[in-house]
């Protein structure tokens, strides 16, 4: 399979299962976001909204507006979305306003951005194809991807010193700005424990009111050794697609099951 470019995305698609990203970008197959994405990409477009404007405002909009922003757009994509058998959308929605509502309280008014998704383009002397992508949040140099997770923070700390998207965007942010990044991070919202999926409503409703989530973040540097290395993955990764290289991963990966790929079941029926 002949490719115009890379990405991130692609190289981590590649890198966690190589069938994955055959049925992605070699066969073209979409499948509809599964309710936690969806919940994740709404928090993402209101925290967007809100800190485009404040490039030049130096105001954070006011929370209500950042949440009706959230909630505009989840109404508008829950019809879009494959909810397992149980979910309640509901649930999804009242749940990304309490992370939404913990992020413009923690960690807003603590951020005057300098770019918001920013998107680069690298051309390299001696790679035939560019690296596109876009990064969530750069501000005081710092370079910051916003994640709704409902991993634990030590697994959260580790993925910020390893993370090979946060060492991508060092490496576009030097090539971008002529200069190194202060660091890199991770804005962790961190989603309620699962037995909480189980409450009512109503109730839900009335924790998210009173108890606010638990955000919190976590910087990491990256070094010219992890750029190196990232620089040589990018062309084995590339060789790899070209090559038409690819095999499931181990089965007992936890994103191999039908729950975290859209791609299980075609996946399982043709191997």
């Amino acid at each position: 399979m002949k490719i115009d470019h890379l990405s991130p995305s692609q190289i981590n698609t590649y890198l966690r299962c190589p069938l994955q990203h055959f049925w992605r970008y070699h066969e073209g197959i979409k499948n509809p976001p599964k309710g936690i994405l969806t919940q994740s990409k709404c928090v993402h477009s209101a925290i967007e909204t809100n800190f485009k404007q404040k490039i030049d405002s130096f105001i954070d909009l006011p929370t209500s507006d950042v949440l009706d922003s959230f909630c505009t757009e989840f109404d508008e994509r829950k019809h879009e979305t494959a909810w397992f058998k149980g979910e309640k959308p509901a649930f999804f929605k009242d749940e990304g306003i309490t992370l939404l509502g913990g992020y413009q309280k923690r960690v807003s008014p603590m951020v005057q951005p300098s770019h918001v998704e920013y998107q680069f383009k690298l051309d390299f002397d001696n790679f035939d194809i560019p690296l596109v992508g876009r990064m969530d949040l750069i501000h005081s140099g710092m370079i910051a991807d916003n994640k709704c997770t409902g991993k634990a923070p030590s697994v959260i700390a580790n993925e910020a010193e390893s993370s090979l998207q946060l060492t991508a965007y060092a490496l576009a942010y030097r090539e971008e700005f002529q200069k190194a990044e202060k660091g890199v991070s991770i804005i962790a919202l961190f989603r309620p424990n699962k037995s909480k999926e189980q409450l009512s409503h109503a109730f839900v409703k009335k924790q998210t009111k009173e108890k606010s989530a638990h955000v919190e973040t976590f910087p990491a540097t990256r070094d010219q050794k992890a750029i190196n290395r990232y620089l040589k993955l990018m062309g084995h990764v590339k060789h790899a697609i070209e090559s038409d290289i690819y095999h499931p991963c181990d089965p007992d990966h936890w994103g191999c099951s039908e729950q975290y790929c859209g791609y299980y079941q075609i996946c399982h029926k043709e191997w």
